[in-house]
């Protein structure tokens, strides 16, 4: 430390109340909008999963980028406006908050980065590849235990139903990720 500069990687948590599992109704997504975080294997595999039950939960997007203008069309394309939502970018940390405190989950299937630390902090389980980018935070992530680690894209879909069909244990892996 003597000889080096330090810079912990950090995030703000603004948590107010933990909500419970009543109030928890969406999958969220946060982050820059650029394909290469997967966006495309989660927008078609959330429409594949509302094919089979409409009811799954709302898609909430925050971020913004340079794929914005496409991933509107996309969900204007498949008629899913009243399903999925674009935020924008959101820096306010007590407007974050109550996204992440409305979530089941937080998806993102090729990118695992601080986001892993935000939502493990307001207690919301997540979701990525096995081998998903990361600077070491998808390590933290316990298979089963605080979010869920997959293999292949095509698992997305049972992932997405499964969330709806056994809410619980989405919500019991928030809490263990909050511990």
């Amino acid at each position: 430390r003597k000889r080096l500069f330090v810079a912990p990687n950090t995030v703000e948590v603004a948590m107010k109340v933990f909500n419970p599992i009543e109030k928890r109704n969406s999958i969220l997504f946060i982050g820059t909008l650029y394909f290469e975080k997967g966006l495309v294997a989660l927008l078609e595999n959330y429409r594949q999963a509302y094919l089979i039950d409409h009811r799954i939960y709302p898609l909430i997007i925050i971020g913004d980028g340079k794929e914005r203008l496409q991933i509107e069309n996309w969900i204007e394309d498949n008629n899913l406006g009243d399903k999925i939502f674009l935020k924008g970018a959101i820096y306010n940390e007590n407007i974050l908050s109550e996204y992440f405190n409305e979530a089941v989950v937080c998806i993102s299937p090729n990118q695992a980065g601080l986001s892993v630390l935000k939502s493990f902090g307001y207690g919301v389980p997540y979701i990525t590849m096995q081998d998903a980018i990361t600077g070491g935070e998808r390590l933290n992530i316990k298979h089963n235990n605080n979010g869920v680690l997959y293999e292949n894209e095509s698992d997305l879909k049972d992932i997405l139903l499964d969330i709806l069909h056994d809410k619980q244990k989405y919500y019991e892996m928030g809490i263990r990720a909050k511990d």
